[in-house]
């Protein structure tokens, strides 16, 4: 759980603004990815740590094979067929249906943060296209970090943290509120971060919580003298946005019985076992080192390389093995909202801004 901490100060003085730009910059401004580095990363993780224990056994068994009397006698009595067999089909289907379920979860992570991003891009929209002669919306200029500005508004800011906050948590990285899109308003910070801390003898609520908490707040600022089904509407998308978030934490966080991941390790290290000690020993000698190396690369390092990305939400885009689909999708969402509302002014409805730093919409029909 996150708790309230005043922001970092330079010579006595907090930095907010130049702080938030500068955290800004490095969200959204990235270079591109190196798969190459990815790939090499997955195999030196991944399948490596498999092949070494894999090439390691093999040559400690046969080295006790040829160098110890009677050892060979021994493997000998381990030499069952059936048994060797059964255990083979049995971890070849674990670790098959094991690795299909690590996909399908970055599937369905990959496809929930899209879900996630369209419905903040959504109220973004929503809001946005009711220009007319109702209520007004402040407009904010903010630093980009790159020496210019860009118009926003605090509803914008506040959508885009969204994606970003489930991603952080996904990681099971600690927050700091100024990292995020938010963290650019000092009131929306402020307001924000005192939702984190604990008040009234009950603990805060969590990053999510409170973010969507504080789009509610923003979007119940609009509804006064609002047609009760135009309001229905635009939080029927925040009820989208925390189904979505739903979807991605449960798949992201459910896990099988721990012991289940060691078993099948043990019982696969125990297959290599009895294969090298009962087969490829006897019949190839020291070339059995090479030939399991080769079998547990193809088998077992696969469904290695697999949980890698079990869980995309902790791909880095620099360097990873598939292309990153959540930090991009976080990116493209704030830049998408960001643009959204950089015009106070509609194209098509001429005289509904009233001055630069303000917009009139009404969220319901005028009737």
């Amino acid at each position: 759980m996150a708790s309230y901490k005043p922001m970092p100060a330079v010579n006595g003085v907090t930095a907010l603004p130049e702080l938030a730009a500068m955290y800004r910059r490095k969200r959204l401004v990235k270079g591109g990815n190196n798969w190459m580095v990815g790939m090499l990363l997955d195999l030196a993780f991944g399948a490596l740590p498999w092949v070494l224990f894999a090439a390691i056994l093999a040559a400690s068994v046969t080295a006790i094979r040829n160098e110890v009397d009677g050892a060979a006698d021994t493997f000998a009595l381990f030499n069952a067929p059936v048994a060797l067999a059964a255990i083979s089909t049995f971890a070849s289907f674990l670790l098959v249906a094991k690795q299909s379920a690590n996909l399908g979860n970055n599937s369905a992570i990959i496809g929930g943060f899209g879900d996630l991003s369209g419905s903040v891009i959504n109220i973004a929209l929503y809001v946005k296209s009711q220009i007319s002669s109702g209520k007004t919306i402040e407009f904010i200029t903010l630093a980009d970090g790159s020496g210019g500005f860009f118009q926003t508004t605090r509803i914008a800011l506040a959508l885009s943290s969204v994606c970003f906050i489930v991603k952080y948590n996904g990681r099971n990285t600690k927050i700091l509120p100024v990292q995020l899109p938010l963290g650019q308003d000092p009131k929306l910070l402020e307001a924000y971060s005192r939702l984190l801390a604990p008040a009234n003898g009950s603990k805060g609520v969590d990053e999510f919580a409170a973010i969507i908490l504080t789009i509610g707040e923003l979007v119940d600022e609009f509804q006064q003298g609002q047609k009760a089904s135009e309001y229905a509407v635009l939080f029927s998308q925040i009820t989208a946005t925390t189904g979505a978030q739903g979807r991605i934490s449960g798949t992201a966080g459910y896990g099988g019985p721990y012991i289940m991941k060691y078993l099948l390790y043990f019982l696969y290290g125990l297959y290599l076992f009895l294969l090298i000690a009962t087969d490829l020993a006897p019949n190839n000698s020291w070339n059995s080192i090479w030939i399991v190396s080769v079998l547990a690369f193809c088998t077992i390092a696969f469904f290695r390389i697999s949980e890698r990305y079990a869980n995309p939400m902790k791909l880095r885009t620099g360097f990873a093995g598939q292309y990153p689909f959540v930090p991009e999708t976080c990116r493209d969402a704030e830049r998408a909202i960001t643009a959204v509302f950089s015009r106070s002014r509609s194209m098509l409805i001429g005289g509904v801004a009233t001055s630069s730093s303000a917009m009139q919409f009404s969220l319901g029909a005028r009737v």
